[in-house]
């Protein structure tokens, strides 16, 4: 596997105010989506790849892997104001390459000015920017979801201080060790132990994210389908630029490649678990022509320190019954997969 680059996919989760509508308004976010999609590839740049809507995750038409989605989410309900034309969405990108050839900033600035320019765009607590990664050859290997689960329980206690207080305690972005039922009364070092005594891929997703449950900060399940899948990052807040999104799709995949590169037991002892000593992790592993950690500025600027992840308090009746309706949802759509599922061998 080339730890010199990644393809990554992003879900961007927006509320959007059109700054022109159709007479009499749109009937329902379908309506809204589509005439979005429209608009988009009447007037994207030449070579920007084209937009499809996929409500439910119904969509069966070809090259899905190589086109923007934008779909609904269950989470995000609620925060639409049909009446003033405000409507909750979530744009997934195509597969992207996170390599030297920087394609993949300039397809999300696109996005990003296309929706500046027709759109009043507002972010919310509830909203949140996934980014998912794979090998840009080969699966993952086991060693280096190991190395990455390793600086994941490090750093956590850094991360909390990096985030929003909207994605503390965040049911849908969980503690993958303080709100692991695997990981209950254990140590830090017993923690790793059971890292280091994963013999498989799935090995990893029970542990990390017990038995399946996607919604921690950091999601693996999506390696129980083979081949090559992504792992997800789903701790970053909603943005409301390109500026925004792009830092913490820089952290991200910052974060994972210094995993690789340094993320053994030795490794990992010359570093406090605190915001000073993450940024000097990510930096140590800076590629040139590759990474641009300056991007990541406006995340660390003014922090330090750590702080121990606050752990998801118990769910009132209606958080509970939001939960059960994004489970039930998720288990009939997971676009990210989906677009692997149709790119085939190509990116196997």
């Amino acid at each position: 596997m080339d730890s010199t680059g990644l393809q990554i996919g992003i879900e961007l989760e927006v509320l959007l105010t059109p700054t022109s509508q159709p007479e009499g308004g749109f009937k329902d976010l379908e309506h809204f989506c589509l005439l979005v999609a429209r608009k988009w590839n009447a007037e994207k740049a030449p070579g920007d790849a084209n937009m499809h809507v996929d409500i439910d995750g119904e969509y069966d038409g070809g090259n899905e892997d190589i086109e923007w989605s934008i779909t609904d989410d269950e989470t995000l309900h609620g925060l639409e104001d049909a009446g003033a034309g405000r409507w909750a969405v979530e744009f997934t990108t195509l597969i992207l390459k996170y390599n030297a050839s920087q394609s993949w900033r300039r397809d999300v600035q696109g996005l990003w000015t296309f929706l500046d320019i027709n759109m009043l765009i507002e972010t919310h607590a509830k909203c949140g920017t996934h980014v998912h990664m794979s090998p840009l050859e080969g699966i993952w290997p086991l060693i280096h979801l190991k190395k990455i689960c390793r600086c994941i329980l490090w750093f956590e206690a850094a991360f909390e201080i990096l985030v929003p207080e909207s994605r503390r305690g965040n049911r849908y972005c969980k503690s993958n060790r303080l709100d692991n039922p695997k990981f209950l009364g254990k140590s830090l070092k017993q923690c790793l132990t059971m890292i280091d005594e994963c013999q498989s891929n799935q090995d990893i997703v029970d542990l990390m994210n017990n038995e399946g449950d996607r919604y921690y900060a950091w999601n693996f399940t999506n390696l129980y389908y083979g081949g090559k899948k992504t792992i997800e990052f789903r701790r970053s807040p909603g943005a409301e630029d390109d500026k925004g999104c792009i830092s913490w799709v820089e952290l991200a995949v910052s974060f994972v490649q210094a995993a690789i590169k340094s993320g053994t037991a030795v490794g990992l002892k010359m570093y406090e678990k605190n915001i000073e000593d993450l940024l000097r992790f990510i930096r140590g592993a800076t590629v040139p022509q590759l990474n641009r950690p300056q991007a990541m500025q406006q995340i660390f600027s003014g922090k330090t320190g750590a702080m121990m992840p606050k752990q998801v308090g118990i769910l009132s009746a209606e958080q509970f019954a939001e939960l059960l309706r994004k489970i039930a949802q998720d288990g009939k759509k997971n676009l990210m997969l989906k677009k692997y599922m149709a790119a085939g061998d190509e990116y196997i």
